[in-house]
């Protein structure tokens, strides 16, 4: 079965921003939408902020909750499925001069996997909220705690594939 893939694009109701090379933006989803094959222009780290989706990737499907990070590199295509309430992510695109600054360090960003209940969702969490109540220094607090992201992601030693850690 051919699958076909689309760039995703995003709903009336997210909201971006570009921040030192990151583009970090929030979705919301309504209740049982189901999103068709699609992918995104660049690397990123999804963050589960409320609600609740199935995420494929190949064959295989994972349940992404509350405080549920999910990496994905470039191009990588999958879909989504929600439940019956509203999700509310967001995602932090890395572009390509920053990544490949990190590609340097590590290769944590170059394969799909999921995470739950890590203290790298308290990290993902304060992005959030730096990004809903901007002031005048949240472009650096945003862009100092991603950066700590990628450490964090760096010192977890090699990513498998898709894999869920605890």
């Amino acid at each position: 079965m051919l699958r076909r893939s689309n760039p995703v694009s995003l709903s009336e109701r997210d909201r971006s921003v570009d921040i030192g090379g990151f583009v970090v933006t929030e979705t919301v989803r309504g209740p049982s939408l189901t999103l068709p094959w699609h992918f995104h222009e660049h690397t990123n780290i999804a963050f589960v902020v409320k609600g609740c989706f199935i995420e494929t990737i190949g064959k295989r499907a994972q349940d992404c909750g509350p405080c549920s990070l999910i990496v994905r590199p470039a191009g990588e295509a999958h879909f989504n499925q929600y439940t019956r309430m509203e999700a509310r992510c967001v995602i932090i695109e890395v572009k390509p001069e920053r990544l490949e600054t990190f590609r340097e360090l590590s290769d944590a960003l170059e394969s799909a996997y999921h995470l739950r209940g890590e203290g790298l969702s308290a990290l993902a969490l304060r992005v959030y909220k730096e990004f809903r109540f901007i002031d005048g220094t949240s472009a650096l607090a945003i862009e100092a705690l991603i950066l700590e992201i990628l450490v964090q992601l760096s010192r977890r030693g090699d990513a498998n594939s898709l894999s869920t850690r605890n």
